[in-house]
């Protein structure tokens, strides 16, 4: 791997640790990718930030998309105090989670919990690009490193989590419509920091949508990963374009709709803070 010049180093500590400084909590909305901040760029590829700060249920938030280099990777294996949903969007390489090594696909989603090693490395002859999505839990301390020799960060205790795990979107059973393809990678369950928690991939047929317009209890983050079409944002529509990233809060009123001649892709993450009761719809 190339060497990294101190200056590379900084701007990723900064992009990957920066995103505790303290911030507002979001409001539901569109983050364009034509708005996406160049947070770090060297030898490895580059990184953009989505944004960074906090939700209800989401303290110490990044998100963000890089672009990997053949033979390189962000950084080597890895860990810290925040969970992680990485996508990997487009291209090949290697997953190192927790010790060990194994192939990774395009499609491929995975999850860490807090301070489990981990690291995804471009092991091709083609860029590869990911999505990630990382955060603390609201109202709950940060983790602690693990003692020595243990195997994983400390749980929170509330519920029953998912154990660190890339899943393959070949193993994922779809949901075959007239809509698209549906796949929930993960379903109705919990982490350290959240609860109630699905996330998957779907592709659009031109004209379809999931659902009407919609609202619920969860947040949810809607990343597009290609095509084009409409969002539906309390009221308003908006366009909608390959690399924009959706946030609504609870309740918020919402949806996707392809309304090009092509496939449209795109990434959900849902979930209720697990340390937070469940927000009510609000009266209107």
């Amino acid at each position: 791997m190339l060497a990294r010049s101190s200056s590379t180093v900084a701007l990723l500590i900064a992009a990957f640790a920066g995103a505790g400084l303290a911030a507002a909590e979001l409001a539901s909305q569109v983050f364009p990718a034509s708005k996406a901040e160049v947070a770090a760029k060297g030898a490895f590829g580059e990184f953009k930030k989505l944004l960074a700060g906090e939700t209800r249920g989401m303290k110490d938030l990044l998100t963000g998309v890089a672009v990997i280099e053949p033979g390189e990777a962000i950084h080597p294996p890895h860990q810290h105090a925040e969970e992680e949903f990485l996508l990997l969007a487009q291209g090949e390489g290697t997953w190192h989670l927790d010790g060990g090594e194994s192939a990774a696909r395009e499609g491929d989603l995975l999850y860490v919990a807090p301070w489990v090693m981990h690291g995804l490395k471009n092991t091709s002859k083609a860029p590869l690009t990911f999505f990630v999505v990382k955060w603390n839990g609201q109202g709950l301390a940060v983790p602690e490193p693990p003692a020595a020799g243990a195997a994983s960060g400390p749980s929170s205790g509330i519920r029953g989590e998912i154990a660190s795990k890339v899943i393959h979107r070949d193993d994922v059973k779809p949901e075959l419509g007239p809509a698209g393809d549906l796949r929930r990678y993960w379903n109705g369950v919990a982490t350290r920091g959240l609860r109630d928690v699905v996330t998957g991939c779907a592709v659009l047929n031109p004209g379809q949508e999931v659902h009407p317009p919609h609202q619920h209890a969860e947040e949810e983050f809607i990343y597009l990963l290609k095509g084009r079409g409409a969002w539906h944002l309390d009221g308003n529509e908006l366009d909608a374009s390959a690399g924009d990233l959706l946030y609504t809060q609870s309740w918020t009123l919402h949806g996707l709709k392809n309304t090009s001649s092509e496939p449209l892709a795109f990434y959900i993450l849902k979930w209720n803070a697990a340390a937070l009761p469940v927000p009510e719809k609000p009266v209107r």
